[in-house]
């Protein structure tokens, strides 16, 4: 029964790091999108500037 409940714990345990790893890389994903969405719409950037 130990070896079942420690194989559990593991189980959780890489779910969890899963889990946050995959939430670090969507948080720098929105961040990137966030930054080229804000480079193309706002008028402080020379390709903006360009095209105006």
């Amino acid at each position: 029964m130990l070896v079942t409940e420690l194989a559990w714990w593991q189980a959780c345990s890489r779910r969890m790091w899963l889990a946050a790893i995959l939430s670090l890389i969507d948080i720098v994903l929105t961040g990137l999108i966030v930054y080229i969405t804000a480079y193309h719409t706002g008028t402080d950037f020379k390709s903006v500037r360009h095209i105006a």
